[in-house]
Formats: C-alpha cells, structure tokens, sequence
C-alpha cells in the first residue's frame, strides 16, 4: 500500500469509527459531563481514570499518561503495531483496505482467524450436543433447575461438555482446529505424562465469552459449570479459559456483548 493509499485508508477509517464505541467494545462506560470515563486498563484502576471525548474523538489517562485517537488506543489495548491496528478498525467498520504488495503480518493475522475459527466450532459442537445429544440430558434437566430458558440457552449459545476424555478432540479429527490449535485456544489440555492431549471441559455446562471489539461479537473464550453429579473435592465447581491470544481476563468480561445491545 502507497503512503497516499495507507493515508486515504486511514482517514476514511478513522470517520467510520467513534472512539467512545470502539473503546465502549472493550470496557464500560458512563457519562461525566461532555466526556465518558471508566476504569483504565493499564493499571490498577480504582476509580475511572480513563477519560472519552467523543467532541475531540480522543482519549486520556492521566495516570498512566497514555492518550490518542482510535489507532493508538488499539496498538496499547491489543499490543499490535499500527499496520495491524488499521487492519483491525478497517475489518470493524467493514472497509477493505487497497491491496499492498506485502502484508503487514500475515502469518499472526492467518493464525488469528483459525483461532477464531476453532472457537466458534467448539461452542457450536458444544451447544448442539445440550440441545440434540441423548446424553446431554442430565445437563438439559440441570438448566431447566435453575430455570434457564430456550431461548437464553439459544440467545447466550450455552452449551455442555460429556464427562469424556475425548468427546472433542474426536470431533475435530479431519478438521483444520489440530490438537494444537485446540490447546492454544484453552479447550485441550496435555497430557502429564506420555503424549497427547485431553479435553479441559468434561462434565461441564459452558457460557460462551464473546469479543465485543468487532461487528460481530465472536466466541474468543469459555466458562464452565460442573454438573453436581460429576463434582468432588478436588473438582473445581467454575473454570475459565486461560490467558490465550484470544482472551485477556483482565479485558473481556462474560455477557457485555448483551448488555451493549440493551
């Protein structure tokens, strides 16, 4: 891409985004006056720091002293170099960006998508076995007890694991999501000792975490609920995800891409 394209390209990105959106994707916010604030998520926030103006399409932290527009507050917040950032923003707004004879990171933007990709398989083989697998009644019997319906199972794409050591890594036989992929997106564990991996989620009921930084909120993570049947002492009751290059604990928060639309 010609520094006149990159130029072009940015400005008409940089229209197309509001910054009190695109930084409303990643945490909340609420009014002060003309700006917005909320907690900073550089440092150890207790009281909102972080201040939106939507006049001056900007941001600050007096704190940390880190501020800018929607660019440099997608290089801080997904530590990527701006070529990556202006991908990210361009694929929000639904712009294409011209052709450049060489892309910025092709390999960590081909490995991302497939991440992706792995995720949202997962929670679909996930919510399609709670809602069609014979044996997934004793988790269909647990929700109805806690009186969650149809249509939030369906709304918040909740599903559930068997209690098998490997109900998904069978599944993903002849797929593209290897064991590999599966691991470095928190669903396989591996093994302690020889070879091979197991699933992460056995027994569990499962909350789908979204991303709520693109148009389309996209499953990046898991929570998951130990059906009391399958529970002991050593069995914790709640796991999450771990860290991934998908999912960030201390940035992404379960059900915001709901309460966004409300």
């Amino acid at each position: 891409m010609s520094i006149d394209a990159r130029n072009e390209a940015k400005e008409r990105v940089r229209e197309a985004v509001d910054i009190v959106d695109l930084v409303g994707s990643y945490l909340p916010l609420r009014n002060q006056g003309r700006d917005m604030v909320g907690l900073c998520p550089w440092h150890d926030d207790s009281r909102p720091s972080l201040r939106v103006s939507p006049e001056r399409q900007s941001y600050k932290c007096f704190v940390c002293d880190l501020g800018g527009d929607i660019f440099s507050f997608v290089q801080q917040i997904e530590g990527v170099t701006f070529p990556e950032a202006l991908e990210l923003l361009a694929e929000r707004a639904g712009i294409v960006l011209p052709k450049s004879g060489q892309a910025s990171t092709p390999e960590k933007s081909s490995e991302k998508k497939l991440l992706l990709a792995a995720m949202d398989w997962a929670t679909q083989q996930y919510h399609r076995f709670l809602i069609e697998g014979r044996d997934a009644e004793i988790a269909r019997e647990y929700l109805r007890g806690r009186h969650i319906s149809d249509e939030s199972l369906a709304r918040f794409r909740i599903g559930y694991a068997p209690n098998e050591w490997d109900w998904l890594l069978q599944r993903a036989a002849g797929t593209p999501y290897t064991p590999a992929v599966l691991e470095k997106v928190g669903l396989l564990k591996r093994r302690s000792s020889g070879d091979g991996y197991y699933d992460a989620y056995r027994g569990r009921v499962l909350f789908t975490i979204r991303d709520c930084s693109n148009r389309e909120a996209r499953p990046i993570a898991l929570g998951g609920r130990i059906l009391p049947e399958f529970s002991d002492d050593a069995t914790p009751k709640y796991i999450n995800s771990p860290d991934t290059p998908l999912f960030s604990k201390n940035r992404q928060l379960y059900g915001f891409d709901q309460a966004r639309q409300r």
